[in-house]
């Protein structure tokens, strides 16, 4: 059995910047980190008697004979795209509910690609996994959204992306492991209002828009305000309590330009934002394409020891930097 374990990620700054009609026209930036809670997939042969040749858990069962029948959309494709044609049994987990906002969607196809990677002795790079990826979802399966998922995943750490048509490149780790674990012992989550899926979010948003849309200058200074934090924190030697200082300030900036977006939050999202600031959190945001999903709350651990009265304590969780992308598994 293989099995590929690819992180969810959380992306500080520059999100909604990583998209095509915004990046062919101008380079984008986004910071981001992953975290350690991940999406699991396994594969391993079924043998040649067994009467379907393809079997895919998920959250229902395709037992199939050929690619054609499977039901879920991104195993069909990577499948099929790599012209697999031996009896294959796939089954997939997850630390936390899809549809999150923390980019688990992508984190499926990244481990699922990565586990097929090593059960073909295919010898793709990580960068031909990310791109393979952004491939199945975003021009076979026309699913709307950015690439810096598919990166996040299958990269790792608490980097800087930059995205532009020319190609896609990613910086060295930010941070140490001391400042790593400062910002790891102040990183929580809490799910508000729901699941939703991002490609709808994504598709919601751009309909709202109307067809002649063009990047606004939200998107633009979501953009600069990554790459003005990558360059405050690269360009002097910073303590663990001054880079979160400068992380904190950074996501509440981030969330004040996209907050103004239509559709990315909603009065009760707000709401909950405001409560954990009266509590005292440092910066609190949305992850993702918006709508609902988990919030970012940067905080003191105290703060989290008495939570606002509308938040389930035992909701809320620590969600510490993970320094390495997906990783694959033999047993």
């Amino acid at each position: 059995m293989i099995i590929g374990k690819s992180p969810l990620r959380i992306s500080y700054i520059g999100g909604g910047s990583d998209v095509p009609s915004y990046f062919c026209n101008q380079p984008s930036y986004v910071v981001g980190t992953t975290i350690d809670k991940f999406v699991y997939t396994s594969v391993n042969a079924l043998q040649e008697f067994a009467e379907q040749k393809i079997r895919v858990t998920y959250r229902q069962v395709d037992s199939v004979s050929k690619i054609d029948q499977i039901s879920h959309p991104i195993v069909r494709e990577i499948l099929r795209y790599l012209n697999w044609n031996q009896p294959i049994n796939i089954a997939t987990l997850a630390d936390l509910p899809g549809n999150s906002g923390l980019g688990s969607s992508s984190a499926f196809t990244v481990s699922l690609i990565s586990a097929m990677n090593l059960a073909g002795n295919l010898e793709m790079t990580p960068d031909q996994i990310a791109m393979l990826a952004i491939h199945i979802e975003r021009e076979v399966l026309q699913e709307a959204g950015g690439v810096q998922d598919q990166f996040h995943s299958t990269v790792g750490g608490f980097r800087m992306y930059r995205f532009s048509s020319d190609g896609h490149t990613y910086s060295n780790s930010l941070i140490d492991d001391q400042q790593a674990e400062y910002i790891s012992d102040r990183q929580w989550i809490y799910p508000v209002g729901g699941l939703r899926s991002s490609s709808d979010a994504h598709k919601k948003i751009i309909n709202s828009r109307g067809k002649d849309y063009t990047p606004d200058a939200n998107i633009d200074d979501l953009s600069k305000s990554a790459h003005s934090f990558f360059k405050a924190i690269t360009e002097s030697k910073l303590t663990p309590s001054e880079l979160y200082s400068q992380l904190t300030n950074a996501v509440k900036t981030s969330w004040e330009l996209k907050s103004r977006q239509n559709q990315v939050t909603s009065s009760a999202i707000d709401s909950i934002i405001a409560e954990f600031y009266v509590a005292g959190a440092d910066a609190v945001k949305l992850c993702g394409a918006g709508q609902s999903g988990f919030l970012l709350i940067l905080a003191e651990p105290e703060i989290i020891d008495r939570p606002p009265r509308s938040v389930r304590k035992e909701w809320i969780l620590n969600a510490r930097i993970e320094p390495n992308g997906c990783k694959t598994f033999q047993l």
